[in-house]
């Protein structure tokens, strides 16, 4: 039985998902949260969401605590996950949780973080960069 090198490089690409998921979870248990990977077909509607606004301008940000906060105000649940959303899993995680650990986001998140809001349908886009600081932005993503 010969696979496709597609299907080969799909499944990989599954795998090195699922792996990092597990990394990602031990890393929000060793901080006291509680993460659940998304499911995979979720997670391809997630990144299809994602990809559609891929040109994504963002501002200087100097307090990042403020900004997590003024975007999960009223949440109950996100979807967060690392900067190359191409590489990094989903996990849903408490908006509560999220907001007492909001300094973790950028240790286990180094080059930036994506944080999904099904409810309102927005994204909240981080990029850090050791030289040039935080940038960030809200921005609407597809139903």
């Amino acid at each position: 039985m010969t696979r496709s090198p597609e299907r080969l490089a799909k499944l990989l690409r599954h795998n090195r998902v699922k792996r990092r998921a597990a990394e990602l979870a031990g890393h929000w248990a060793a901080a006291g949260v509680s993460v659940s990977p998304v499911t995979h077909d979720r997670h391809w509607k997630l990144l299809d969401r994602l990809r559609g606004d891929r040109s994504w301008p963002l501002d200087f940000v100097e307090d990042l605590a403020c900004s997590v906060r003024a975007f999960l105000e009223g949440c109950d649940l996100v979807a967060a996950l690392g900067y190359d959303i191409e590489e990094e899993p989903p996990l849903l995680i408490s908006a509560a949780a999220l907001l007492r650990t909001s300094s973790t986001l950028a240790k286990i998140y180094p080059d930036g973080f994506v944080l999904v809001r099904d409810d309102t349908h927005q994204a909240l886009i981080v990029d850090i960069d050791d030289e040039e600081g935080t940038h960030a932005a809200i921005f609407s993503v597809s139903a």
